[in-house]
């Protein structure tokens, strides 16, 4: 497997703003490189589908993975730019703030799919009932054609949370020194694994609303026993919950395809405020 970059792109217009993420495979790149070569294009290709009344405002890359699966951090590189929109003429006139498409990229497989809401869309994309109007004058789809092979040239794709193995039930938890939480689970869940490992569970049920469901790290301690890596305060135990171990590395999915559907009102946020980062310490000479 390649490094891996992961490239946000930052919107704004009439008043709100929103952001869009993809994730790529390379190798022998900086990040300010794969922004000249690769994200630039598709930047601009995307500023293409805006309506009149927004603009792409910047991308920002950051390597997030080596090939070797080691975690990046601190290395990033910020593009402030001026993209959009596709048009200006009445027929790119934007559609109602939480009106989208749905763009669907889709596995080599046909197995695992990664949805992107793509806002900022002229009113003549979409009719009554949100059915797409491929009928448009604006060569719309034409444009988001484009747009979709940049990203398959790129092999565009995103990181998915996959199961390893199956599910095993909380038997009970126990709070240690500074409020790292040991839970039991009803079986091996972390077999073969060597004591100290750590490893991505992600837990359910518990106590209806604790604060240790969800996915988290845990470090194995035997074969049906972890505990947190990061300090939680919680009650008692009281009941339920079941853990599964998940796929470490979470694995990289590249699309093989790209769909739509209909249009469906997606909740958007304010205009965002796209930052550089944190970059890489230098040394001290």
């Amino acid at each position: 497997m390649p490094d891996l970059y992961r490239t946000t792109f930052f919107f704004a217009g009439a008043s709100q703003g929103w952001s869009e993420s993809y994730v790529f495979p390379r190798d022998g790149v900086t990040v300010a490189t794969f922004n000249s070569l690769t994200a630039t294009a598709i930047a601009q290709s995307r500023a293409q589908l805006l309506a009149r009344e927004y603009k792409l405002v910047a991308f920002r890359t950051a390597k997030i993975r080596t090939a070797a699966g080691a975690t990046v951090k601190r290395n990033a590189d910020l593009v402030v730019v001026d993209y959009g929109p596709g048009g200006t003429t009445a027929g790119w006139r934007g559609c109602q703030p939480r009106e989208c498409v749905i763009m669907n990229g889709i596995s080599a497989d046909g197995g695992r799919e990664k949805k992107t809401y793509l806002r900022g869309i002229p009113d003549q994309v979409i009719e009554d009932a949100g059915q797409l109007n491929t009928g448009e004058t604006i060569g719309w789809f034409s444009r988001l054609s484009s747009f979709q092979s940049l990203l398959l040239q790129a092999q565009a794709g995103w990181l998915q949370d996959i199961t390893q193995g199956p599910s095993f039930n909380v038997v009970t938890y126990v709070t240690g020194a500074n409020l790292i939480q040991e839970v039991e689970f009803q079986g091996n869940i972390f077999n073969a694994l060597a004591v100290g490992t750590e490893v991505p569970v992600r837990l359910t049920g518990i106590n209806g609303k604790s604060r240790l469901n969800g996915l988290l790290v845990m470090v194995v301690v035997s074969n049906t026993k972890g505990h947190t890596k990061k300090p939680l305060a919680l009650g008692p135990f009281v009941a339920g919950g079941t853990g599964i171990l998940m796929v470490s590395p979470k694995p990289f999915i590249s699309a093989a395809a790209f769909g739509q559907e209909e249009a469906r009102t997606h909740d958007t946020g304010k205009v965002s405020v796209a930052t550089r980062g944190r970059r890489a310490a230098t040394p001290r000479i």
